[in-house]
């Protein structure tokens, strides 16, 4: 039995570690180091509630934490809309075809339907077929939303009790079927 470049049977053979074995640097320990630092400096010197503020992120979920709060402001939260599996990925393809983006057309439906230039009345709530649904997940803004239940709430004698999803799901069906039957 050989093996390649006299590598031993048990040897891993990529040449990247696996991801339980990464190496710690110096720089790491380091900023480790300093941080608890700061965190007993901060509590010391007449600042606890920072100490432990920073003390916090030292913690095992501090990291996730720092992380969401950081990117709260600059990417919005993602949004799941169910929708068959066959019109998902034709929406997909839809887009593609035509250099768009869905997450865009989305929002510009919201925004549509919010300055009354948009009903969903014509188009059908629910899929008739929900064996195949799965979602379709795009990012729009909580203040979006809010505006969209807002307009929902305003506009409830003519477009009947509905949710933002039929709103997503009527105007990507708008924008991409009827637009495709033109």
């Amino acid at each position: 039995m050989t093996h390649a470049r006299n590598r031993p049977p048990t040897a891993p053979r990529g040449g990247r570690p696996s991801k339980g074995s990464r190496s710690v640097t110096s720089k790491d320990k380091q900023l480790l180091t300093d941080l608890r630092a700061a965190a007993d400096h901060l509590r010391a010197k007449e600042a606890p509630e920072l100490g432990d503020v920073v003390a916090g992120l030292l913690a095992p979920d501090g990291w996730v934490r720092l992380r969401k709060a950081f990117y709260a402001d600059s990417i919005p939260p993602n949004m799941s809309i169910s929708v068959n599996s066959e019109e998902k990925a034709w929406y997909q393809a839809a887009a593609k075809a035509a250099g768009r983006d869905l997450t865009t057309d989305v929002i510009t439906g919201l925004r549509a339907f919010i300055d009354g230039e948009f009903s969903p009345v014509n188009y059908p709530r629910r899929s008739n077929d929900s064996s195949g649904n799965t979602t379709l997940n795009v990012r729009v803004s909580t203040d979006l939303r809010a505006e969209v239940k807002d307009a929902i709430e305003a506009r409830e004698a003519e477009v009947g009790k509905t949710t933002i999803g039929h709103v997503v799901r009527a105007w990507l069906a708008h924008t991409y079927i009827s637009s495709d039957t033109k």
